[in-house]
């Protein structure tokens, strides 16, 4: 008896991701790189699910850098690097309110090897912009003129 209400306790302690907040941790960094050119940096804290091709997964660190080109604070189609799908295609806005220090995502995937369109990223919503700073020499390293 005591073997089932500790093995159903442990499930339980699992499936809910160790009694932790289901909510995403989230950074998200501007940096110029110039008046025209600027990199949207949002690095969440992301449930994976309980288990993956090596074990316990549970929350894991994900990057996504947002390339945003011209003048303006709203930018059609920007180019996305994510860390989880690099040869995905990505269609939609990221507005940016500098005054109340606020990006708006709206961003679909389309990806190529599931042959799905209009997916929502995971990413898109509102955030909160942590900082904004200059780029230093090793984001110039990072992110060349030649990307641009």
């Amino acid at each position: 008896m005591k073997t089932i209400q500790l093995f159903i306790a442990l499930t339980l302690i699992l499936v809910t991701g160790c009694s932790t907040s289901r909510e995403s941790k989230t950074h998200v960094e501007l940096v110029r790189f110039g008046s025209d050119r600027r990199l949207l940096t949002i690095i969440r804290q992301e449930w994976d699910g309980a288990f993956g091709p090596h074990g316990y997964t549970g929350y894991r660190e994900h990057y996504y850098d947002i390339k945003l080109v011209g003048n303006g604070s709203l930018f059609s189609n920007p180019a996305i690097r994510e860390d989880r799908s690099p040869s995905s295609v990505y269609h939609g806005t990221v507005a940016l309110d500098m005054e109340n220090m606020r990006a708006i995502l709206n961003i679909q995937k389309i990806s190529p090897d599931l042959n799905e369109t209009n997916r929502n990223l995971s990413i898109s919503g509102k955030y909160k912009i942590d900082s904004v700073r200059d780029a230093t020499p090793t984001d110039r390293f990072a992110f060349p003129d030649s990307i641009w």
